[in-house]
């Protein structure tokens, strides 16, 4: 189950909770106006329970949300009740939050604060827009125009340093050929300033491997492996932590001793790469959900861990793409949508 909050255009707090099926498949369950409620952990934990005894504890393998103080607090909650039920943070929402934190830092922060002035005049004013679009032309740029920084969309702050740096040659060609139409003065200075674009490159290179990742644990297909794949190259040293674990959240789950060393034996085996874990494995063909099922040894507790932690989508990005697509039903003749309504159109 996932969930997430967002505000409609009549302030109204609606909450989206979406069930995640293994194959990937995205379904709204429902959308609720708490509005006239304190959103405590509490009470969060109460309306994820609702959804959990309606569709059965025992088919659901995981929470996933943001991390707000809130929503963690309920995650807490339904885990302590349902020790089967992974707590599990929202990874695309981790990554978001190391990209705040690099515009947080002193050289971020500022040159941001330069992107941005740059990106609001030339978008914003006619002489800046027209400037750039002829400057474009000029140099035969391909790409299109300064690309802005929107908050709740986490690629955006990459594409925005990277924008402008690839534009540099039509920020040369303005202020040899039109220098004198741009009058603000901060615009000219940040233009001018020696060294300006190898800093914002430099940005634009630390934000990369961040927005690669989002893109890629946004997608339908991500698993948990994709999140923690740093831990393929971890040294044999690490081995005997994750061994323990891995037997740590097989108890919690609800096996015994016996059970968790019959699962002990077979992480061995598969580190070792003996039967049945040694079949042939096609990342172009095969999925690793599809090749754990195959996997018969004994009780099978290490390929049941598998299978549930591979049936396990690692972000609550389905809750955005709801919220986006509601947002996109409001509009200046329309801003009385009935969340019966919404939630109907939603659904379709």
């Amino acid at each position: 189950i996932a969930l997430d909050g967002w505000t409609d255009p009549q302030h109204k707090s609606i909450w989206g909770f979406m069930v995640l099926t293994s194959d990937r498949k995205e379904y709204l369950y429902h959308l609720e106006d708490l509005s006239d409620q304190h959103h405590t952990g509490e009470f969060l934990a109460s309306k994820i329970e609702a959804i959990i005894t309606q569709i059965g504890a025992e088919k659901i393998s995981a929470i996933v949300s943001d991390n707000g103080a809130n929503v963690a607090a309920a995650r807490s909650i339904i885990h302590k009740n349902y020790p089967s039920i992974i707590d599990l943070r929202c990874i695309a929402h981790c990554f978001n939050l190391l990209s705040q934190d690099i515009l947080k830092s002193p050289f971020g922060e500022r040159i941001f604060k330069l992107c941005n002035i740059l990106c609001h005049f030339f978008r914003s004013s006619h002489i800046g827009a027209a400037l750039l679009d002829n400057a474009i032309k000029e140099k035969a740029i391909k790409g299109g125009g300064i690309k802005p920084y929107v908050k709740t969309r986490w690629t955006t702050m990459h594409e925005c340093a990277d924008s402008i740096v690839c534009l540099k040659p039509a920020f040369d060609h303005i202020l040899e050929n039109g220098k004198s139409e741009i009058s603000n003065i901060a615009v000219l200075t940040i233009l001018q300033k020696r060294g300006i674009f190898d800093d914002i490159q430099k940005l634009a290179e630390t934000l990369l491997p961040i927005k690669d990742a989002i893109l890629s644990l946004e997608r339908n297909s991500a698993n948990l492996a994709d999140c923690y794949i740093n831990l393929l190259r971890v040294t044999a040293s690490k081995f005997d932590n994750l061994l323990e674990l891995a037997g740590e959240l097989w108890k919690e789950w609800g096996h015994k001793q016996n059970s968790t060393s019959q699962l002990y034996s077979q992480i061995r085996k598969y580190r070792l790469g003996k039967k049945p874990y040694n079949k042939p494995y096609s990342s172009k063909h095969d999925t690793p959900l599809n090749w754990w099922l195959l996997i018969n040894d004994g009780k099978n507790q290490l390929s049941r861990m598998a299978i549930k932690l591979f049936s396990i989508t690692p972000h609550s990005a389905s809750c955005e793409r709801i919220f986006s697509s509601l947002g996109w039903f409001f509009g200046k003749r329309r801003q009385r949508l009935q969340l019966k309504t919404l939630q109907s159109m939603a659904k379709i």
